[in-house]
């Protein structure tokens, strides 16, 4: 079940997400639970934020070295990504695919900000309903269906108050998520986020290794 409490720009476990980026990069399992609570809390509200903070991380845990390895891999891994889709960084709005991303909460239907724009955007879509960085907001399915996204990923939680087929508008592209987590989360499941929103929207690789 996907709460409102784990969006981006809300409250998270950060230790959770702390740990998952120790291990990434190579923190010894004895003692990484004493490692885990000296690090300050994780809350980045963007792409480039989530990757200052895992580098300040390492830095402070004396892996830095191996830190950068694992971000320079994941960025190498997303500058391939890019051009297999064949659309530059640098591209304007207009030649992106234009997306959004809605999440069911026991609250009604929410648009990720933070972090989850960049997703989209490194995936060469256009996040047309919240910018990067922002706090999550409110939305109903006019509203979505008013914007015509060219995409729309949504994540359904079980026994919630939508489900795929309230989504069913006309010339738009509906993408579940099953992998959650892996979008809504600053963690190491970032990247794979980005590629598979790559792969749904333009049909290319799904895979991050």
């Amino acid at each position: 079940m996907i709460l409102s409490g784990v969006l981006p720009g809300t409250s998270h476990d950060w230790h959770a997400t702390a740990r998952e980026w120790l291990e990434a990069i190579g923190c010894p399992a004895e003692g990484i639970e004493d490692v885990v609570a000296s690090v300050p809390p994780f809350s980045p509200r963007t792409l480039k934020q989530v990757f200052t903070a895992v580098l300040d991380m390492g830095r402070r845990v004396g892996r830095l070295e191996d830190t950068m390895a694992l971000l320079a891999h994941h960025e190498a891994a997303l500058r391939r990504l890019r051009d297999e889709i064949g659309i530059p960084r640098a591209a304007p709005p207009a030649q992106l695919a234009s997306a959004a991303m809605v999440v069911d909460t026991q609250d009604g239907l929410v648009v990720p900000g933070g972090w989850v724009p960049d997703l989209l955007d490194r995936a060469a879509g256009f996040s047309i309903l919240n910018p990067s960085g922002a706090s999550p907001l409110m939305t109903d399915l006019d509203t979505l269906r008013a914007r015509r996204a060219q995409h729309l990923f949504i994540v359904l939680r079980q026994g919630g108050g939508a489900d795929a087929s309230s989504f069913d508008f006309p010339g738009v592209s509906l993408h579940p998520i099953t992998d959650a987590g892996a979008w809504l989360t600053p963690g190491p499941g970032l990247t794979r986020a980005i590629f598979e929103a790559a792969s749904r929207m333009h049909g290319v690789s799904s895979v991050f290794s």
